[in-house]
């Protein structure tokens, strides 16, 4: 399993590109297979919701982290990061958009922000570390502007909310945790 993880983590990693190239597409790699992780726990949400859990657009975030990480094998990798941003900040803003307020869905914003700390270079030279934080501070200014009824859970008891919530805490600050300890040791 060490050895499968390890492979997959390298994905795109060369010798001809400068040591922070390579920890980007590591920590893009391990970005993609937290999410893919969670994103398979986020299934248990299907016992709480039944038939309103949103099986479509998790599939389809799930394939994109998939896709992304094929990207990198492949050694695309400005693609590879470039869909991984899209889709983090595409599936964090639909959970936004999909659950109300009170189930605490913007906690998710946390590990997208230590995401962005660790991930792009401090320099405002390198483009990418620009696009990567474009992209997360427009998706999350569109949380707060754009309201769409039309995805949200309909009949959430007040008790499914409150459970939810604590699903939520307790899962974002596992990302939270997970990603800050894994690409600190990833950086160092």
């Amino acid at each position: 399993m060490k050895k499968a993880f390890n492979t997959v983590l390298n994905f795109g990693v060369g010798d001809w590109q400068s040591s922070h190239d390579n920890r980007r597409i590591k920590a893009a790699n391990l970005l993609n297979l937290v999410i893919i992780f969670f994103l398979l726990v986020g299934f248990s949400n299907f016992f709480i919701l039944g038939s309103e859990y949103a099986f479509g657009p998790v599939l389809l975030f799930l394939s994109l982290s998939i896709l992304s990480l094929y990207f990198s094998k492949l050694r695309k990798n400005q693609l590879a990061f470039s869909l991984f941003t899209i889709n983090a900040n595409l599936s964090i803003f639909f959970i936004n958009e999909y659950y109300p307020i009170e189930v605490g869905a913007y906690l998710y914003y946390f590990p997208i922000l230590v995401s962005v700390v660790l991930l792009v270079n401090p320099s405002f030279k390198d483009k990418f570390s620009v696009l990567h934080f474009s992209i997360c501070v427009l998706f999350i200014v569109a949380n707060f502007v754009v309201d769409v009824p039309s995805w949200r859970v309909k009949n959430l008891s007040p008790q499914t909310a409150h459970i939810l919530w604590l699903y939520d805490l307790i899962i974002s600050l596992s990302i939270t945790g997970l990603i800050g300890f894994m690409l600190t040791r990833l950086i160092l």
